[in-house]
């Protein structure tokens, strides 16, 4: 695997070094020839017999002693503007400070160099005992005991972040040639430090730092606007295999490693390399049509640790498939093991620009049908997420004004190129808010996610680009923003265990300083739809009304049903246009499920009510990822020219997993787990299988289970093993060719 040749190429290049040390050269390269040896004998460097990195007690004042791979690995992980304590022990004799001279050599990247960051020399300074400060490479003596020598080295706070190498060179009073050189032979780990005031990533509130860094853990939010729900996932970043899957991940970025030190170019270029979409060998491959036969379906993931680790044994090759909650799941993982606070957030109705205009533009003929792919219409390939997921990471941008700091977006979905790289970020979220577009990086993209206006136009062969707009729509972008909240979980995915950061992102709808932030970003983009902004409206005399649908069973009818009322006092002749359908949670549609439509007139004054049931025969074939559907109604008015259009989204909700499992568990132990669940379809579940994971406790194992008539009450027990002790949560998804997408999850703890 990757991570095997990695730590076997690094075995290598020790050995190599430690044959090519000063000291080495000069006894393998002088000329032994008679006459040509130096007679007298020489005073040597010391010896060093055992260099000891004091893996846990360094683990402990770093917080980063959950790393597993500094206990299987032996490798240490170290946070950037901190001291760590390294105990070197002398073969046969004392360290002599008025003889001894030693120096600490450390190094990342091919060219290390002392100008890029990459390399740093820290000489032992045998006069203090204590550090003066923390933005260079420092030693000193803590502790002298015979031959024993414990010293305090000061990593810098602007250190590149990523595996380092180490080794540690002695040399006799002021002779240099004869130098000896002890590589220490395990990889050393650099990560960000949110800790400490003087790292940018510096995040002072530790029920933050505990959410934000530490939680391996959590929720992505899915569904819709107002059936919003909680989808497990997995972030597994301390799992061993993980930190050096990340430093891989900055290896094959366009990153030099000296910009490794700087946060807003780490999460840039990890936003770039967690999509493959550039030929990078990213991680993820995205994928929206449905089709998934020569991967795994998006939805079938569970968490992050799985994907990295395929994504290592493969040899750093992309694996298919994912989309933008899998995305996010994987920066969060990718950051939090980099020490970098990270938090999956996500948007509901979210804008998608394509030709960044700033709004959503919708067309349609004037029969109802949305218009899409025709030339002359800008902004026609424009969409509507459901929801959309990307990351916030939490930093300084000392490149940016005064207040622009704190939370940055950062997204690897690809959706449109940036520097010529489907990339996103890291824009900063105050910027978002005040619609200052102009700053860097995507500010005018995410703006437009959260904040664009939706602008809908009709087919009309008297204007004359061939459409005139009927509606514009101030409130339907970025109805709900949020993140799991602060120390909250819930095992009911229904649960609002989620914190709502849209003011974060937005003045509060409708509001002058809403409005003001809009028209500032679109002045500020040079964007041309501003005229369309002082456009009159036709007469608007017909109230329409559709009736939303928030939640609706699997396997149970439905209803499209709207609210008419004529409030002028004459006649109209309305024509109404209903429909419902599958959709792609993009907001692309699958399959149309049904269509209804007629004409009739009303009387001034009078109201109707109309609808059209759709059935489970109706829609059960048709379903597509995460049982969106979208109900559509186009409504015209023969006398005014007044046409209304309005959608609603919603979810066909299936049942969740309930899990049990007995208390007392202790790591090394067996013990068993029990699924329970009711089958909700009149028809059988075949080839379902249940996907188990516990970060840190359970390895994500897989359980087929047998066919499952309609109806059916299923319980199903796993022996499991617990591996390490600790509080972690229990995650099951079931999927079977009929019914797909079915979790549960249950708070556990080993002792």
């Amino acid at each position: 695997s990757l991570l095997q040749e990695k730590m076997s190429r690094y075995s290598a290049d020790q050995r190599r070094r430690n044959q090519s040390s000063s000291s080495l050269w000069f006894f393998n390269n002088v000329d032994k020839k008679q006459n040509k040896v130096v007679a007298e004998e020489a005073p040597d460097a010391i010896d060093i017999a055992d260099i000891d990195l004091r893996i846990q007690d360094n683990g402990l004042a770093h917080q980063t002693y959950k790393y597993e791979l500094m206990a299987e690995e032996n490798a240490l992980v170290l946070r950037r503007g901190s001291p760590f304590s390294i105990v070197v022990t002398f073969s046969h004799e004392n360290y002599i400070p008025k003889d001894d001279n030693m120096k600490l050599v450390f190094h990342t990247g091919d060219h290390p160099s002392v100008p890029a960051g990459t390399l740093g020399i820290a000489v032992l300074n045998e006069e203090a005992d204590s550090h003066a400060r923390n933005d260079r490479w420092e030693a000193v003596i803590k502790e002298r005991n015979q031959r024993r020598l414990t010293m305090s080295v000061m990593v810098p706070v602007d250190a590149p972040i990523g595996m380092w190498e180490a080794a540690i060179e002695t040399s006799y009073e002021d002779e240099r040639w004869s130098t000896k050189r002890r590589v220490v032979d395990i990889p050393l780990y650099i990560i960000f430090n949110p800790y400490i005031s003087a790292d940018p990533t510096y995040m002072p509130n530790e029920a933050e730092r505990q959410e934000y860094i530490m939680d391996d853990f959590g929720k992505i939010y899915a569904g819709t606007f107002g059936a919003e729900k909680g989808r497990p996932w997995s972030f597994g970043q301390f799992e061993s295999t993980i930190l050096p899957a990340a430093c891989h991940i900055l290896d094959s970025s366009r990153l030099r490693p000296g910009q490794r030190a700087n946060p807003v170019q780490v999460a840039r270029a990890i936003s770039a390399m967690v999509n493959s979409n550039d030929a990078d060998n990213g991680v993820l491959v995205g994928k929206w049509n449905g089709k998934y036969e020569d991967g795994t379906d998006p939805y079938k993931w569970s968490g992050s640790v799985r994907i990295l680790e395929e994504y290592m044994r493969n040899g750093g090759r992309s694996i298919r498939y994912g989309q933008c909650w899998v995305f996010a799941g994987i920066i969060t993982t990718v950051c939090r093991a980099l020490g970098l606070p990270c938090r999956p957030v996500t948007c509901y109705s979210s804008a998608h620009d394509t030709n960044r205009s700033l709004t959503i533009d919708k067309y349609f003929d004037q029969d109802g049908e949305e218009l899409k792919g025709i030339r002359g219409a800008p902004g026609i390939f424009d969409s509507i997420w459901n929801f959309h997921c990307w990351n916030d990471v939490w930093m300084a941008r000392p490149d940016l004004p005064t207040g622009f700091g704190g939370w940055q977006v950062i997204d690897a979905t690809p959706q449109e190129e940036s520097d010529n790289v489907y990339q996103v970020g890291p824009t900063s979220v105050e910027a978002v808010r005040q619609g200052e577009v102009g700053l860097g990086y995507d500010t005018a993209f995410v703006f437009t996610e959260v904040n664009a206006d939706v602008l809908v136009f009709v087919e009309d062969p008297r204007s004359s680009w061939g459409f005139r707009k009927i509606d514009q729509d101030t409130t339907h972008i970025g109805k709900l923003i949020v993140t799991k909240a602060v120390g909250e979980y819930s095992d009911d995915p229904t649960d609002k265990d989620w914190a709502d950061i849209t003011y974060l992102y937005k003045n509060k709808e409708g509001t002058r300083d809403e409005r003001q932030s809009v028209m500032r970003a679109i002045r500020g983009s040079g964007s041309s739809v501003a005229q369309f902004y002082d456009m009159p409206s036709t007469q608007q005399d017909v109230f329409v009304q559709l009736f939303d649908l928030e939640r609706c069973s699997f396997g149970k009818p439905y209803k499209v049903g709207i609210y008419i009322h004529n409030k002028s006092n004459q006649e109209r002749t309305v024509k109404v246009v209903l429909s419902s359908s599958s959709v792609f949670y993009t907001g692309v549609k699958a399959h149309l499920i049904k269509k209804g439509s007629g004409q009739f007139k009303l009387k001034g004054n009078e109201e109707e009510k109309f609808s059209m049931e759709i059935t489970p025969e109706d829609y059960m074939n048709s379903v597509v990822d995460m049982c969106f559907m979208k109900n559509f109604v186009f409504l015209s008015v023969a006398e005014t020219d007044q046409t209304w259009t309005s959608e609603d989204d919603f979810v066909l909700e299936k049942p969740d997993l309930k899990l049990w499992m007995k208390d007392g568990l202790r790591a090394g132990q067996t013990f068993e787990l029990e699924i329970c669940f009711t089958n909700p379809l009149d028809i059988k579940l075949t080839k379902g299988v249940f996907t188990i994971e516990a970060p840190g406790v359970v390895k994500t194992q897989e359980v087929e289970f047998h066919t499952i008539n309609p109806g059916e009450n299923v319980r199903a027990v796993v022996p499991l093993e617990a591996r390490n002790r600790g509080k972690t949560t229990m995650m099951v998804v079931f999927n079977a060719l009929e019914l797909f997408d079915v979790a549960g999850t249950k708070k556990i703890e080993i002792s």
